[in-house]
């Protein structure tokens, strides 16, 4: 019994079969709007032809769908199935097989592109970078290669990679990118070399004024954000000159940024200018006003200057925004303490320590209890936190200094004078 029959009528149909086939599976992904959020990330508008359809309007769809010459194509096919030979069927098939391998390659390289955009949103930038590294390399033809390449360079030099390679590629596989040109001019503008700094600087103000002249985006904020990414750069290389550098760049294309503030503002803490850092921080927090951390940061310079009552309403302020933040029950504990309020200051301790060990907040919960004259308290609180966290950390933390101040005061010398002998004999 022949259950294929091997007459031309009969080939007819199963092309026809797998071209249909063809048609079901891939026809979407021809059809495909890929969505690359191009306000997000000021992505260059892409046309392109054939198989860069995807961007390619709604209207522009409907009078120039590919479903068209696929039709036209089929039909082609009906008429010449009844004349045609074995040798058109076999060119015909091995035609569809080589426009399903096209569109699979298509698929493969736009799901690397989209698996990489989504890891660098959800924060993983090592698997996000690496995806993006593949679509590029082996798609680059097919995916939105302008797009691919500003997000991988933004996150290198964001997470200090390596970014100016990165940037070298992007300008010479892109060479029209204003946008990746404006990146690559930028960061040349922090050059050690002054003949290439003096250039960069040029090409970045052509490449914004152009920029602004076709007003297709906002300007201003992706310059602000191609800066903010530079200095995130050179905060991770420990370049604190260049970091400030860019950051101010940043602020001066656009202001509305609080984290380019408070990352200058943390710089201007750790390089000792604090009354600068406390007026940017002030300003971050009428920009951010949710925002816990600024208020944090905001809290601990206030009370490095002696402003301890400002400093007590600002970490309260943070712990408004973020109710299980240990660190800031810790920090505004301490504050109270130095006020003078004890007993508040034990309360916020007590809290820091809910659940888990904070050796900075056990350590002083000692001393509050030291100094609320809670003898029995205070050295069980002092012998929990040098069994978790040792008596060299609390030395290094200043817990011991801190234990010989209050005996200095004449409060409970003798208790303070065993809890020195026993963890910190000298």
């Amino acid at each position: 019994m022949r259950f294929i029959a091997d007459d031309r009528r009969t080939w007819s149909v199963y092309v026809a079969l797998v071209a249909l086939l063809t048609v079901v599976t891939f026809g979407s992904l021809t059809d495909l709007l890929l969505d690359t959020h191009e306000d997000e990330i000021f992505r260059d508008h892409l046309k392109a032809d054939g198989l860069g359809y995807f961007f390619k309007s709604a209207v522009e769809k409907e009078f120039n769908s590919p479903g068209r010459p696929l039709t036209k194509i089929a039909q082609a096919l009906v008429r010449q199935f009844g004349s045609g030979g074995y040798a058109f069927y076999g060119v015909v098939l091995l035609a569809l097989g080589a426009v399903s391998y096209s569109h699979l390659k298509k698929a493969e390289s736009l799901s690397y592109y989209s698996i990489g955009r989504f890891y660098l949103l959800q924060g993983d930038f090592a698997v996000g970078i690496s995806q993006l590294e593949r679509a590029i390399a082996e798609g680059a033809d097919l995916i939105p290669l302008k797009d691919a390449y500003y997000r991988l360079c933004s996150v290198k030099l964001g997470t200090g990679g390596d970014g100016e390679q990165c940037l070298a590629e992007a300008r010479l596989a892109l060479p029209g990118s204003r946008r990746l040109s404006l990146m690559h001019s930028a960061f040349a503008g922090f050059s050690d070399d002054p003949e290439r700094r003096r250039r960069g600087v040029e090409e970045m103000r052509a490449t914004y004024a152009a920029l602004e002249r076709e007003k297709r985006f906002d300007a201003a904020a992706m310059t602000g954000a191609v800066y903010y990414n530079i200095g995130l750069y050179f905060s991770r290389t420990q370049d604190v000159q260049k970091s400030v550098g860019a950051y101010r760049q940043a602020l001066a294309y656009d202001r509305a940024q609080p984290n380019a503030l408070f990352n200058l503002a943390v710089i201007y803490n750790e390089t000792g200018q604090s009354e600068k850092s406390i007026g940017i921080l002030r300003e971050a927090c009428l920009l951010a006003p949710q925002n816990a951390a600024i208020h944090a940061l905001l809290g601990e310079v206030l009370f490095a200057v002696g402003s301890v009552d400002a400093a007590i309403v600002t970490y309260q302020d943070a712990l408004d925004l973020a109710k299980d933040d240990a660190a800031v029950y810790t920090n505004l504990g301490w504050a109270l303490y130095t006020a003078g309020r004890v007993e508040e200051a034990i309360e916020h301790y007590l809290h820091a320590l809910r659940g888990q060990s904070h050796g900075v907040a056990l350590f002083n919960l000692g001393l509050a209890y030291l100094a609320q004259g809670d003898i029995g308290a205070s050295k069980q609180t002092y012998a929990r936190a040098v069994a978790e966290h040792g008596s060299e950390y609390g030395e290094a933390i200043g817990a011991v200094a801190d234990l010989r101040a209050l005996a200095a005061q004449g409060a409970y010398v003798d208790a303070a004078g065993v809890m020195l002998s026993m963890y910190w004999p000298q």
